[in-house]
């Protein structure tokens, strides 16, 4: 911070002692540097992923109504004593009423999503110089975005491919009996000598 910046010994700057300076600061002798920087340019990952969202439908269901039974009591006659009487005041009220009402309880189920992830890439800083380069990319984007629904079609079409089972005829094999003589070794008792 140049701050409180006054004339020096020297008349290089090219104002006279008698000239009253307006605020600011001066600067002499300003280098200006060019500096490059390479920054990575990160690729544009286009993925879709479904997302499942359910929807509650309010529907109306019977309830049972209680009714109400009518039961014989008992009326009791009051009978006049020297007792402190009450009098009852009349108040009015609101009775809730309920209504009836069918609904669907919705069933959680529970989904597996993917997650995206958040991957770090350098980035490259272009200077003026090499806007030629932002044009040629932003032209590969846009063939890029013509030529996915096409793949996405073709895609479509290798899916709508389906294994057919077929039974192969196979020639019979036929076999041919020969008669072979067989031979049987039957053990031969033998006189011992005693």
């Amino acid at each position: 911070m140049a701050q409180g910046v006054f004339g020096g010994g020297s008349k290089k700057i090219g104002y006279t002692e008698s000239e009253t300076l307006e605020k600011g600061i001066v600067l002499t002798d300003v280098v200006i540097k060019k500096r490059e920087v390479i920054i990575d340019v990160p690729k544009v990952i286009i993925k879709e992923v479904e997302y499942e969202r359910p929807i509650i439908k309010d529907k109306e269901y019977e309830r049972p109504i209680i009714k109400e039974v009518i039961k014989e009591m008992i009326k009791f006659v009051p009978v006049e004593q020297e007792t402190i009487r009450y009098v009852p005041k009349v108040v009015e009220c609101e009775k809730p009423i309920i209504v009836t009402k069918e609904y669907e309880k919705p069933i959680i189920i529970e989904q597996v999503y993917e997650k995206p992830i958040i991957e770090q890439k350098k980035i490259k800083v272009i200077t003026v110089d090499d806007l030629h380069i932002l044009k040629d990319y932003m032209i590969l984007v846009k063939e890029l975005n013509e030529e996915l629904p096409k793949l996405k079609q073709r895609l479509l079409e290798i899916k709508d491919y389906k294994l057919v089972e077929k039974v192969i005829s196979v020639p019979k094999l036929e076999y041919i009996t020969t008669q072979v003589e067989r031979i049987e070794w039957v053990p031969v008792k033998r006189e011992t000598l005693l």
